[in-house]
């Protein structure tokens, strides 16, 4: 099985079965669960700060995702262009997110999760949001690169 088919057949075992390892303490997570999610903390640090060239570098050259706004999936350089965009009509004020699953193996993760933030509007209003994230990691160089996610709002998660 090749590894794009193992990817594609855990994540579905993971969504049919219910598998939920988000219930686990951080003490039980492995050494990559640990190093996979802090660097999707950092990922949304950037993005709530605004920090697209902070955000492009945990990125792959070869990234490619399907933000809940796009009616496609999207490369990397039409990714950056739409988070531009974005950055200048979104104020993030707090974000909070939750672990739902995770699966690693030597160089390839894939993180799913919830994350629910309050933005300020060009009108100057709070606007609550959630969104459920799946991002997938690559061992890259020996470095951990985003080489694809997808987003989707959740509106059960407020």
């Amino acid at each position: 099985m090749t590894r794009l088919k193992s990817v594609l057949f855990i994540s579905a075992a993971i969504v049919l079965l219910g598998v939920n390892p988000s219930r686990s303490k951080e003490p039980d997570w492995t050494p990559t669960e640990g190093e996979i999610w802090a660097l999707e903390e950092q990922y949304m640090a950037k993005l709530s700060a605004n920090d697209l060239e902070g955000l492009s570098q945990l990125w792959h050259e070869d990234f490619i995702g399907w933000p809940s706004h796009s009616p496609e999936p999207v490369h990397r350089a039409a990714a950056e262009a739409s988070l531009r965009n974005l950055f200048q009509s979104l104020d993030i004020v707090d974000c909070e997110i939750r672990r739902r699953a995770m699966y690693c193996n030597a160089d390839l993760a894939v993180a799913y999760y919830t994350v629910i933030f309050r933005a300020r509007m060009e009108d100057g209003n709070l606007r609550p949001a959630a969104y459920r994230i799946t991002h997938v990691w690559i061992l890259a160089g020996g470095v951990w690169k985003l080489v694809g996610g997808m987003s989707a709002e959740d509106n059960n998660a407020q």
